[in-house]
């Protein structure tokens, strides 16, 4: 069974960038703001936003539209927490 475990660890990493899993955890992080006030999920939005343009004007390095997705889709593990404390609290 770890060996197993092991095999589907070594080919999520090999899958996924380290780049994209720290975009992804920032986003999962930003949004438990939301367990305050749904409106919070505009942080991780204007927070992955705003480090792409960084990246871009300041950096000057390119906008990557995969780390500000990567960015985004951390916010759905905890929209969908809220939304089942909605609809079920």
């Amino acid at each position: 069974m770890k060996e197993f475990l092991n095999n589907i660890q070594s080919k999520i990493e090999d899958r996924i960038q380290k780049d994209k899993l720290m975009h992804f955890i920032g986003g999962l992080l930003l949004s438990y703001a939301m367990f305050y006030s749904f409106w919070c999920i505009a942080i991780p939005l204007a927070f992955g936003l705003l480090k792409e343009l960084a990246d871009k004007y300041i950096r000057k390095g390119k906008f990557d539209i995969k780390d500000l997705f990567f960015t985004y889709i951390g916010i759905i593990p905890n929209s969908m927490v809220i939304f089942v404390q909605y609809i079920y609290g």
